[in-house]
């Protein structure tokens, strides 16, 4: 939770407190004290919607760009296209990279290279050009 969203919940309780103080009020200023009361509720539960959408936009993009950082890299890795493939799939698991299941996939990768290599057959790597500015 980020500070804006606790704030907004510590207001959004503070007027919630307020309405157990109602019956101290003078009579002909009770209705007027309700509707301030649920208008600083609205406010204070709009407020923590909008911090909360906020959260999640940023969440959102964080991951986006993670991806695109991610895909960006396997597209300039110059490996093969079905390798890339292959590690774009491959799944994410807590706290390390990848799960147990990437070590049999990046085998397999490994086998089918060592074959091709070993039936003499040549995969051309992409030839990455460097970048010439315009006259």
């Amino acid at each position: 939770m980020n500070q804006q969203e606790l704030l907004s919940r510590y207001d959004y309780n503070s007027w919630n407190s307020m309405l157990k103080f109602k019956e101290l009020v003078p009579l002909e200023s009770r209705d007027e004290f309700g509707a301030l009361v649920e208008e600083g509720k609205k406010a204070a539960r709009t407020s923590l919607q909008a911090s909360l959408d906020a959260a999640d936009s940023t969440a959102r993009t964080l991951a986006l760009g993670i991806a695109v950082r991610r895909i960006s890299w396997l597209q300039v890795s110059g490996l093969l296209s079905e390798l890339q493939q292959t590690l774009q799939d491959l799944p994410f698991e807590g706290q390390v990279l990848f799960s147990d299941k990437t070590d049999s996939r990046l085998q397999s990768l490994k086998d089918s290279r060592a074959i091709i290599c070993s039936l003499g057959m040549h995969t051309p790597v992409t030839q990455l050009r460097t970048f010439k500015p315009q006259p």
